[in-house]
């Protein structure tokens, strides 16, 4: 047999094989964790508190322009934090277990905890800024069904800037992490 074939392959890091630890939460997660509880807390608190004040009909999508092009049930209005809700506990118990993780490198008891926190960072991180996004959609939906404001940040432009922004800043701290080692 060749060398080449008695190799390990370099992606052969199995889940399985990996250290199962939990290193504990760096001040970063816990800022993250704080800005989702909060952003969860206040995307419920908007739905009850202005439920009984919204029409019938809501709008549920906004052009270009920011002003409302389709409509819906006030149901619909129950769709963020029902979302929101589900990604959070989906994500809390993900990060419990950060060894199941993609990594781009091979884990070994060495770099594991780096690892695991780094990956269970990037979990905090999306949640944070989905939750403080997900509480501004729901006020600007709120406000354009009681006819007080048209909805421009809910434009696709607005919306498309700031994901671009956000994996941006994804890739550039992937890339800063990454040179790290």
């Amino acid at each position: 047999m060749n060398e080449q074939a008695t190799q390990q392959p370099w992606w052969d890091g199995r889940p399985e094989r990996r250290p199962r630890i939990r290193p504990p939460r760096s001040p970063v997660e816990v800022v993250c964790l704080l800005v989702t509880t909060i952003g969860l807390l206040a995307l419920l608190g908007l739905t009850v508190y202005w439920w009984p004040t919204l029409p019938a009909i809501i709008p549920t999508h906004f052009g270009i322009d920011g002003k409302p092009n389709a409509y819906g049930s006030k149901a619909t209005i129950l769709l963020l934090p029902a979302l929101l809700l589900l990604l959070t506990v989906g994500f809390s118990a993900l990060a419990r277990y950060p060894w199941i993780f993609n990594y781009p490198v091979v884990i070994t008891a060495e770099n594991a905890a780096r690892q695991y926190r780094r990956g269970r960072t990037v979990l905090t991180v999306v949640n944070a800024l989905m939750a403080a996004l997900f509480a501004v959609i729901q006020w600007q939906i709120i406000q354009a069904a009681l006819g007080a404001t048209t909805g421009a940040f809910l434009s696709p432009t607005i919306i498309i800037a700031i994901v671009a922004l956000v994996l941006v800043s994804a890739i550039i701290l992937i890339v800063w992490w990454l040179s790290r080692g």
